[in-house]
């Protein structure tokens, strides 16, 4: 997989034209922080958020955090459960001038059926 540096560029300006300071509360609703570029790791809406236990995600052979994502900021529970969401900043992925990387995503346990996809996902629009 590979981000062009457009995209990058669309984040910072984003960034810079929405400096809001949020705080760690706020950042766990993944729609906020409009710097954040995710790989969203889609399962049917009966997955639990424990099974994130199941899932290894990794970039270029690093280990990236997956935590669970949710439509709602309270209430999180399995029907606001949308998947599972790495920050690929915090893993390490930035600028870069568009380079391929390899990405692997293991799933243990998962029932069958229940991977519907690893996707790029921020806080707006962003192509690639």
């Amino acid at each position: 997989m590979s981000i062009p540096d457009s995209v990058w560029a669309s984040i910072a300006a984003r960034n810079a034209s929405y400096p809001i300071p949020w705080n760690a509360f706020d950042l766990v609703s993944p729609w906020l922080g409009v710097y954040r570029l995710f790989l969203f790791a889609d399962f049917d809406r009966k997955v639990p958020a424990a099974f994130n236990s199941s899932l290894s995600l990794a970039i270029d052979g690093s280990v990236c955090s997956l935590v669970p994502s949710f439509n709602a900021p309270r209430g999180r529970n399995a029907n606001t459960l949308n998947g599972f969401i790495a920050d690929v900043v915090k893993c390490g992925w930035g600028p870069d001038g568009g380079k391929r990387h390899n990405v692997s995503l293991a799933v243990h346990d998962a029932p069958l059926g229940s991977f519907m996809g690893l996707y790029f996902d921020g806080a707006g629009n962003v192509q690639l």
